[in-house]
């Protein structure tokens, strides 16, 4: 109890509860650094957060660069939320010339926008209704500028049906997905407008020979319809952690995906576990995957460090073994199999996933490939 005064929404809404460093990898160069602020009033009806940062100058630019992030949550008129985000960033990325002493600027400038209607009903079914747009423009040393600009409303739908616990996550449970997306050409780059449909049917379960070993299996669909452009959707390509080292097999390079006509921050991206270095232009794709999970729990930690360092905290490591398919638009196959060990942990109260991936393509280039990856354990 604070007072017995009534209820306030302003009341301590803009005093900083959360405080802490950030690093912004958007250049290939030197990184932003930042701080980032965050708070909300006293029953949490309302939170926010606003983020600001700087890329120190270097040899191929004069000036410094800056970025800045801005999120809004409100709760007031449950159940439903209305959330709002705003942002941009302007950076350089070195360019090598044929002079190995001469390093050219390639300047970047990119702003995003979005705001979303969600609501959930009995704590299964959630809907969103969003409208999204994203800008950018690339200055490259000697070239005309080129600009990149997406946006329009998405919907989705989802139904969740699961048991958890805190350290298997899902054991048991089924889940269900579909989503849509309207692109018009006033507000893109492209020739004309394009619609992004998908839908994602799941089941998990635990096997009889312990409750800790869970099988998931999940099917998933996209599709991405288009009059005037082909080859929009990338399927692989991208693992979704912050790559610390990969490695492959074959020699040859893998076959990349035309990232040109997308802003950075809006592009048309379905998974495909063992393709992460292995992208597949395509505008349709069906993709099948099985998986087998057991998490080592460990839950040791340190205590505070120095005096003022908060603890850390090491919570389990899981296992996992998987095997993924997928058919493109023309009716190719894609198939691969591994396995992966992740690590779970608390550093200074920032909580932390480490991957270990271990994976063979059987089909395409057939290639064995390897994959250390860092993301936030959220």
């Amino acid at each position: 109890m604070q007072s017995d005064q009534p209820y306030s929404p302003w009341e301590h809404l803009f005093f900083p509860q959360l405080r802490a460093p950030v690093i912004v990898s958007a250049s290939t160069g030197l990184p932003h650094f930042g701080v980032i602020l965050g708070g909300g009033d006293r029953l949490g009806m309302q939170r926010w957060s606003i983020a600001g940062y700087v890329q120190p100058r270097d040899k191929t630019t004069d000036h410094v660069h800056w970025g800045a992030d801005a999120e809004y949550l409100n709760m007031m008129l449950a159940p439903w939320q209305i959330i709002a985000t705003a942002g941009f960033i302007d950076w350089v990325d070195p360019v090598e010339t044929e002079d190995a002493d001469v390093t050219l600027g390639e300047e970047r400038r990119t702003r995003d926008a979005s705001l979303s209607l969600v609501r959930t009903w009995r704590g299964t079914l959630t809907t969103a209704l969003s409208g999204v747009y994203s800008d950018d423009v690339d200055e490259l040393p000697g070239e005309a500028v080129l600009r990149r600009h997406l946006g329009g409303p998405q919907l989705a739908l989802s139904w969740r049906s699961t048991e958890s616990t805190a350290y298997t996550g899902v054991r048991r449970g089924l889940v269900a997905g579909a989503s849509g997306a309207y692109y018009p050409a006033s507000l893109s780059t492209f020739a004309g407008d394009i619609f992004d449909t998908g839908g994602t049917l799941g089941a998990i379960a635990p096997l009889p020979i312990g409750r800790r070993h869970i099988v998931s299996v999940e099917l998933r669909g996209r599709a991405l319809l288009a009059r005037d452009d082909t080859g929009l959707l990338q399927l692989g390509g991208d693992s979704g952690l912050a790559e610390l080292w990969s490695g492959r097999s074959v020699g040859a390079e893998p076959p990349g995906f035309d990232t040109r006509r997308f802003p950075p921050n809006l592009r048309f991206i379905e998974p495909l576990r063992g393709y992460e270095d292995y992208a597949i232009a395509t505008d349709r794709a069906a993709v099948a995957d099985v998986a087998w999970r057991y998490p080592l729990i460990i839950d040791r930690g340190v205590a505070a460090t120095l005096g003022f360092l908060p603890a850390s905290f090491l919570r389990e490591i899981d296992l996992e073994l998987f095997a993924t398919g997928a058919l493109d638009a023309v009716r190719r196959q894609h198939a691969a199999g591994g396995a992966v060990v992740s690590l779970r942990f608390t550093l200074f109260r920032v909580p932390l996933l480490v991957a270990y991936q271990i994976a063979r393509r059987v089909r395409d280039d057939r290639a064995l490939t390897q994959l250390v990856g860092l993301t936030a354990d959220l």
